[in-house]
Order: C-alpha cells, then sequence, then structure tokens
C-alpha cells in the first residue's frame, strides 16, 4: 500500500501510515441484535464516520467463519464487520468504495498477516486487496485495532480489468476443489457466482471446470498469474485456500479465460494447518504445496504437470527468494508496519492478545497446544531456506502426488488410496485451523485407547466427513 501524506480528502480508504478511527453508527436495538445473534450476519441499518468523512443510510452485519464464530463462542464483541454503503441506495459510495470488510485480527498476534501478504502479492503482481489500518467503534465503544480490506465486487474489477462485466464467482467446497462433478451447474451447487446473478447462465464455469480436467489449461486460465498465485502461496503456506480446503478465493470471467483473484489470506504464515505439522508447515513441498492429493487438486495438478510451466513457476519462487520474501524485505516491510500500528494495538481494550505477544510474533513463534503460530520474520527465513533446498536438490520436493502432509484431513491425502487421518490433540484448542472451517469448528474427540483426534463438530450422520474411506458416523466426542 502507498502511504498517504497530508489531510483530507482520502483518495481512497486503505491508509497504510497511520491508523484510522472509524466509528459504526447502530440503533441500541440493532448493536444489541448482533450481539445476542452474531452468527446471524443479518444486515442492519446504520452509519458510518471514516475518518471524519460520515455516511449515513448504509447497512452493518457481522461476517466471517472462524473469527466470528469463535469470537461469539468467546462472549466477546471484537466481531468482524462489513458495511455495505449502496445496500439501502445503490448510487452511494465512500471513497469510491461499494463495500468495507474489517477483519478482527483473529488468531494473529502479529495484527500483520493479511497486510503483508496482500502487499506481496499487490508488489509481485496479482490483482489482490488493498488493506488499511484502523481503530473501529461501535457507538461509544471502543473495539480495537481492525484491519481493513479492500472488497472484491464489480467497483475492484472496474479498477483491475479492461472487461468488468464478465462473470465472477467465489467458490466454495465442495465446488472449489475444480474437480469435474458434471455438465450441469447444479452439479456445483458452491460455486457461487457473484455478478449477473440475473442473466449469467453460469457457462463460463463450467466451461473452465471442463478445460481445467481435459488438458486445457491454457485456454481457460490466466496462467501467467495463477502460477504467480501459486509462488507466493507456496512460499507464504497460504493453507486457507485452494492448496487447502478449496475456499478463499474467487474466479473473475474474461472472454472464456478465468484470473484466480486471492482472497481471505489472514492464515497465511502457516496460520491454517490444515492437519500438518509445524514441520511440515515449513516443509511444503514446492511441487506438491497443498494438504491433499494432487489429484484433488486440479488447478495445481495442471499448472505444474507442463515442463514450461513448472519452470516459471521455479522462476517466480526463486524471484521472491532473491526480492520481496527475501528475509531482509520482509523484515523490513513487517517492522515499517508494526511501527505504524504498535500504538493502537497497545490501546486496544479487546486484543485476544498480549502487547507482549504481538512484540514477539513479529519474529518469533508462540506456541499454542500441538500446534505453533510462527513468527513472521523467522518463518520468511527459515521458509526460504527449505525452498532454496529444494529448488537446488538438496530437499525433496514431492511426495508421489500425496501432498504435503501425513495426516491431511483435507480432500484425501496423507495415506494411499487419499485416506484422511484427522490430527491428534489433547484439547479442543488443538484442534483449530484442522479442518476446513465450511465443516464446522473441530473437537478433539476420544478415539479409544487413550487417543484423541480432531474431528468436525456434528449434530447428524449426514455432517460428518469420511476418514480412510469409512463415513464416520456421529457420535458424542
Amino acid at each position: 500500500n502507498r502511504a498517504f501524506e497530508g489531510s483530507l480528502p482520502l483518495e481512497h480508504p486503505f491508509v497504510t501510515d497511520r491508523v484510522v478511527a472509524v466509528v459504526l453508527e447502530l440503533g441500541d436495538a440493532q448493536w444489541q441484535a448482533i450481539q445476542d445473534d452474531p452468527l446471524a450476519e443479518q444486515y442492519h441499518p446504520g452509519a458510518i464516520v471514516f475518518d471524519g468523512l460520515r455516511v449515513d443510510n448504509v447497512a452493518i452485519r457481522t461476517k466471517g467463519n472462524s473469527s466470528l464464530r469463535q469470537t461469539a463462542e468467546a462472549g466477546s464483541t471484537r466481531f468482524p464487520f462489513k458495511v455495505d454503503l449502496n445496500y439501502y441506495d445503490d448510487t452511494q459510495r465512500l471513497l469510491g468504495m461499494k463495500k468495507l470488510s474489517f477483519g478482527n485480527g483473529f488468531r494473529d498476534p502479529s495484527h500483520l498477516r493479511e497486510h503483508v501478504t496482500y502487499g506481496v502479492m499487490r508488489d509481485f503482481g496479482l490483482d489482490a486487496p488493498r488493506t488499511g489500518f484502523v481503530e473501529l467503534f461501535v457507538n461509544e465503544t471502543r473495539l480495537g485495532f481492525y484491519t481493513l480490506t479492500e472488497v472484491i465486487d464489480s467497483e475492484f474489477l472496474e479498477s483491475h480489468f479492461e472487461e468488468d462485466e464478465g462473470d465472477l464467482y467465489k467458490p466454495e467446497l465442495m465446488s472449489g476443489n475444480l474437480g469435474w462433478r458434471g455438465d450441469s451447474i447444479e452439479d456445483y451447487p458452491d460455486a457461487n457466482l457473484k455478478t449477473n446473478e440475473d442473466s449469467s447462465d453460469q457457462s463460463a464455469f463450467l466451461s473452465f471446470v471442463d478445460g481445467l480436467n481435459s488438458g486445457q489449461v491454457k485456454e481457460v486460465l490466466d496462467v501467467g498469474s495463477a502460477l504467480r498465485y501459486l509462488a507466493v502461496s507456496a512460499l507464504l503456506v497460504n493453507l486457507d485456500s485452494y492448496l487447502g480446503p478449496g475456499h478463499n478465493y474467487y474466479l473473475y470471467d474474461q472472454s472464456g479465460q478465468m484470473t484466480l483473484l486471492p482472497w481471505d489470506v489472514n492464515m497465511s504464515f502457516g496460520g491454517f494447518s490444515c492437519s500438518c505439522s509445524p514441520e511440515e508447515l515449513l516443509g511444503l513441498l514446492i511441487d506438491e504445496p497443498i494438504c491433499a492429493a494432487l489429484s484433488e487438486k486440479p488447478l495445481v495438478a495442471a499448472l505444474l504437470e507442463d515442463p514450461e510451466r513448472l519452470a516459471t513457476y521455479e522462476s517466480h519462487l526463486q524471484t521472491l527468494l532473491d526480492g520481496l520474501l527475501s528475509p531482509e524485505a520482509l523484515a523490513t516491510r513487517v517492522y515499517d508496519a508494526a511501527a505504524v500500528i504498535r500504538q493502537a494495538v497497545a490501546d486496544d481494550p479487546t486484543r485476544t492478545f498480549t502487547l507482549e505477544q504481538f512484540e514477539q510474533n513479529l519474529d518469533e513463534d508462540i506456541p499454542e497446544g500441538t500446534r505453533v503460530l510462527f513468527g513472521l520474520t523467522s518463518f520468511a527465513r527459515r521458509r526460504g531456506e527449505v525452498v532454496s533446498g529444494q529448488l537446488s536438490g538438496d530437499l525433496a520436493r514431492s511426495n508421489g502426488g500425496m501432498g504435503s502432509c501425513e495426516a491431511s484431513f483435507g480432500q484425501g491425502g496423507g495415506q494411499p488410496g487419499g485416506g484422511q487421518v484427522p490430527a491428534a490433540c489433547e484439547r479442543d484448542a488443538d484442534c483449530e485451523g484442522s479442518c476446513p472451517v465450511d465443516l464446522g469448528a473441530c473437537v478433539c474427540a476420544s478415539m479409544g485407547a487413550g487417543a484423541s483426534r480432531c474431528l468436525p463438530g456434528c449434530t447428524q450422520d449426514s455432517d460428518c466427513p469420511t476418514m480412510m474411506g469409512t463415513p464416520l458416523v456421529c457420535g458424542p466426542s
């Protein structure tokens, strides 16, 4: 992000040289309704005051998966929020934006994973959202330091693409793995068209999945940007993405060719374990940077099966290691941003990590049960050493198509035949990030003989995944 100098008016809201005060104004009844049922994610009328600029008649709601659910379960009001400026008035904007997304720093003591990752992606030539630093209030209640993230919507498309009226999709499980499931859009119930909802026949998505799975990846995908996305995601171990559960990305169609757009990268730097051990996260294999069998991730398989594309990917990895993700460059990016937000983090009344943990996690790991919240600068250094070793041939870079982790709880992987082995645990907290968020929260369930594993919560048998080829049934944890 480019820093701003001077005073208002701003050109856009993504300010990174200071922390901007933002007030969400809600009636008492509306704010109470949100607190009573934050998981409803229901819009309520209100106003927003952004660095002194007021916009009335906006819609405000909570948002998120684990970041919202676990905040609510903790009894905190530090919810992530989305503000829709044109929900009631489709001509209304705030500094050119129709929507604003406020992240609450979930599971990130540094508060910088999202900001740093998007910044690297943009500087590496990807169409990625901008971020900003804000101190968020609801009425007179100070919630604390949040990250503002640019929403991928029609405004984003207009600013990034010459053709800005194509279909935009946000795939989720299970459509999000992009495997071939049939020739009807009904076979992909989670493709999630976000534009042209009333006019599109969604043939663009069908053609894309067909081409991806039939050896025509160059015809249906912007291969150049996809390889860049893969290189950054592999180096920063961004597994809460296509590389893991198969979500947190968008696909945008331009004349029959899809561009992959990154989204929700707040658990990069190995923050989403995907049932990989800390050692496996640091050692994520560059030829199989996934926590599933390669056969379950046709986008990765199609990109890397061609020698020319593989060479381009390797070149991208080396370029990142020598430049944007070198230890020196990454440390400068982290420390510069930390200097801006440090006081706001110190003054944050609802923070989930201490100021000491904020300072520590800029550089050092923080153990968390059987998992680790990696320090940003030391992670970049260690990960860089591993990837350099894999590129040189000194370290293994593939695993026979079985993915990077022994205990993959994704869609196959980890075991021959696509078996799925949940992570070991001692308590529920060990299971955070150990299963796809769309399956709900994992709990530490007894498997007998003194062993416990992370399994998704459930209310009925149909909620349960398959383990080692056998459908699980819902029972007491």
